[in-house]
């Protein structure tokens, strides 16, 4: 992301508080656990993390970068117009933090819990697992979009 405070979120969400979005999805075959975020090639190849690449060498590698791009700036637009309507978004978060009871976990509990997340954020075999899943399936999608 190009902006700094998108930066600083998305390094204190993933880096500081271990924390991914938990989303199942199917790509190319293969099941995953966890969301990802676009991010630049400043970041580490964490699992969470899918970077594009700085000279693409081959066709699949390059349409992947293409639409990787193309989905970052779609997101950094977005994100463009929620910082304007922000308000109405930080009130819809504090409400729906008002209402979530959190589990009561014991002080190994806790520590297990972070120690197993920080192992699987930090899983550079996830990382390429994804992107190769990733780049596989943009490569069998037509330049429309749809599947070849």
């Amino acid at each position: 992301m190009t902006s700094t405070s998108s930066t600083s979120h998305i390094c204190s969400t993933i880096c500081f508080k271990i924390k991914a979005p938990k989303v199942e999805f199917l790509v190319n075959g293969e099941q995953f656990q966890k969301g990802y975020y676009l991010a630049d090639d400043i970041y580490p190849e964490w699992a969470t993390l899918v970077k594009s690449f700085k000279c693409p060498m081959e066709p699949k590698t390059s349409k992947f970068k293409r639409y990787q791009e193309a989905a970052r700036k779609d997101v950094e637009r977005s994100f463009g117009v929620l910082q304007d309507n922000g308000r109405a978004i930080t009130e819809f978060e504090e409400e729906l933090i008002a209402n979530t009871t959190l589990p009561t976990r014991t002080w190994t509990e806790r520590c297990s819990t972070q120690i197993r997340m920080y192992k699987e954020l930090r899983d550079k075999r996830g990382h390429h697992q994804l992107c190769n899943a990733l780049i596989e399936h943009v490569w069998n999608l037509s330049e429309h979009g749809r599947q070849r």
